[in-house]
């Protein structure tokens, strides 16, 4: 007879591999569930997806492909640990569920790739707050929420979006975060309380249309960049703060020349200097200074430059 001790370990030690193994739900009705893992060489041969019961051997970098079946359907990932983990890409999947289920406090430092939109995952987006790895994060077309500041310290990213879900929070607060090419949080909640020196000096895309977005808010987005603008280094940067947003305080115009002000451009006997965000706007996309600096595309509520 096993004793209790033994019963006990064997129980710990089967809760310790379900624990550092990747769950997934899925309602995919038709068509394959393709999930794309990568992990290192050393577990190569060894790593598969269990799959309404069928086995799939997993190759890092590329997708399984399961038939679904449709209604709620588990896959389990074997044979590798949730830190070993670098890329986990299963949009457009079928997955439901909260993203707090899916462990990411184990993944710890190496994923660096999080692909998970266009799906019904669920949850508060405070859980991905330890993934300082984390280089690109793709939740948008979900139901995830929360407070965009939990992301603030993950210094490494480069492209979020968290484009048509529930979060919320002020945009200021992810200026640290100097690595951004990409962000997108249009159809959100994001607003801008303040303005803020960006060092995203890589930028490329900035997307925040549709937030509801006071002229507040609005100007203190634009006068962000146009402080910044020597700075980026993108040969052509692109923001659009348009949709349902406020337009910018100000009119999107040329100064009035000659050495004239007027309420958008005072003339300082040097240069014209944009005092509200639609000259900012007008400054950014023209360079009306001849400062060299890389001009911006921009989208705004009542227009485009």
């Amino acid at each position: 007879m096993v004793s209790k001790q033994v019963r006990r370990a064997l129980l710990a030690s089967q809760i310790h591999r379900q624990q550092n193994e990747l769950e997934l739900w899925t309602t995919l009705a038709a068509g394959n569930f393709a999930p794309r893992v990568d992990f290192p060489a050393a577990y190569s041969g060894r790593v598969y997806w269990e799959f309404n019961g069928i086995l799939y051997p997993a190759t890092s970098g590329e997708a399984i492909s399961a038939p679904a079946v449709g209604g709620m359907q588990r896959a389990v990932l074997k044979g590798v640990p949730l830190s070993a983990l670098t890329w986990l890409d299963a949009n457009t999947s079928g997955l439901v569920g909260d993203i707090t289920t899916l462990r990411l406090d184990r993944f710890r430092s190496k994923l660096a790739y999080l692909n998970l939109a266009f799906t019904d995952v669920s949850g508060d987006i405070a859980s991905l707050a330890g993934l300082s790895g984390l280089v690109n994060l793709y939740l948008a077309s979900t139901s995830v929420s929360g407070d965009i500041s939990n992301l603030a310290g993950l210094s490494k990213l480069a492209n979020m979006s968290l484009a048509s879900t529930s979060v919320s929070g002020d945009i200021s607060n992810l200026a640290g975060l100097s690595n951004l090419t990409t962000l997108r949080l249009h159809t959100t909640s994001a607003t801008c309380g303040s303005t803020f020196t960006a060092s995203w000096v890589g930028m490329r895309n900035f997307q925040v249309q549709n937030c509801l977005m006071s002229q507040a808010a609005v100007d203190n987005v634009i006068e962000s960049i146009w402080d910044a603008r020597a700075r980026f280094i993108y040969a052509t940067p692109a923001l659009n703060v348009g949709g349902n947003n406020a337009a910018p305080g100000g009119n999107v115009a040329a100064p009035p020349g000659d050495g004239a002000s007027n309420s958008d451009w005072d003339w300082d006997g040097a240069k014209y200097i944009p005092l509200t965000a639609g000259a900012m706007i007008w400054d950014l996309a023209k360079d009306v200074n001849s400062e060299d600096f890389n001009k911006w595309a921009i989208t705004y509520t009542g227009g485009s430059i």
